[in-house]
């Protein structure tokens, strides 16, 4: 039985792999895109692996799902493939991303349909028997799994669509927010996530930025990858553009620059209008556009052009940049 689930777990990564691929951004799409908005000169390889770590924070699902199918069995895709996983904001708090809730809410629906379904085909399975076929009964009290009657089995139900329910969100929203997101009402606990750590280290060891500069930069590195998703046709489960752009505006830019360049660059972002919801690729060009036009010019000033001297990365002329964005 163990060896069969976990060919089956093998065949639906690869299955997701496979079918991920034809709307896939690769690490030279993405690439491009981060060192255009920045204004570095291209292909540097002094920064081959701050892109190469940005990628695969966002893009290495596989080990975060598999540890999903051993703790939460009833959570599937659905109609969606990886970027169901990650593909939000740097500082969102995963339970608000929703593409993820609505697959969530589908997904154990479906499994204690299928709980249901089972049970009242078997009415005579002992308790034992059925927690070894289906884990999630473990957390029903197990003295209700000893009645299989009608009634016993609306006992059974109710438990799996209350507390049994309530503590699985929790927890798999727990993981999450651990794995990558928002772990408190606080944004600057965004860092406290594990995949979020890693990208700020990343920051720090290959820009030369530390505290508050650190986490911005990180923040518009992730965001301005699931921008660059927006150009595939594969973008139902993308980040809201509306929660997005407050991400990338508020601590990403404006955590970059003081209140005095803040207040110039605000209206820039005010202008642009978005509904709640929104996955316009339209829109998602403009907020990128946007951020070609002004990152060039803050990277060009100071702290950031000195630190980024020291690091050998060399950047483009900012008016070059602010022109080619017009």
């Amino acid at each position: 039985m163990k060896r069969m689930t976990h060919i089956l777990l093998v065949c639906c990564v690869l299955a997701v792999v496979v079918a991920g691929r034809a709307g896939a951004k690769d690490l030279h799409g993405h690439r491009d895109d981060w060192e255009e908005a920045f204004g570095f000169e291209p292909d540097q390889g002094s920064l081959d692996r701050l892109w190469s770590e940005a990628r695969e924070v966002l893009d290495r699902w596989q080990d975060a799902y598999a540890e999903i199918k051993r703790r939460f069995p009833w959570f599937d895709w659905g109609e969606y493939r990886h970027r169901l996983l990650f593909h939000w904001g740097f500082n969102e708090d995963p339970a608000r991303h929703e593409p993820l809730i609505r697959q969530v809410e589908i997904s154990y629906a479906n499994y204690v349909r299928k709980i249901r379904d089972t049970i009242q085909r078997r009415p005579d399975t002992t308790p034992e028997s059925l927690i070894a076929e289906i884990p999630l009964l473990k957390a029903v009290p197990h003295e209700l799994l000893q009645d299989l009657s009608p009634a016993g089995r609306m006992a059974i139900w109710a438990e799996l669509e209350s507390s049994v329910k309530k503590e699985q969100f929790a927890a798999f929203w727990s993981f999450f927010r651990a794995e990558q997101g928002r772990r408190t009402t606080n944004p600057e606990s965004s860092d406290g996530s594990r995949r979020n750590r890693e990208l700020i280290r990343s920051v720090e060891s290959n820009l030369g930025l530390r505290g508050r500069p650190a986490r911005a930069m990180a923040t518009l590195i992730y965001d301005i990858h699931v921008l660059s998703d927006y150009t595939t046709p594969d973008k139902a489960a993308l980040a809201d553009l509306s929660r997005l752009k407050d991400d990338i505006a508020n601590l990403g830019v404006r955590r970059l620059v003081g209140p005095d360049t803040w207040a110039r660059y605000k209206p820039m972002f005010d202008r642009l209008q978005f509904y709640r919801n929104d996955h316009s690729e339209e829109h998602a060009t403009q907020l990128l556009q946007l951020l070609k036009q002004i990152l060039p010019e803050i990277m060009n000033s100071s702290p950031y052009r000195e630190l980024l001297n020291k690091k050998g990365i060399k950047l483009r002329n900012p008016q070059k940049s602010m022109k080619e964005a017009a």
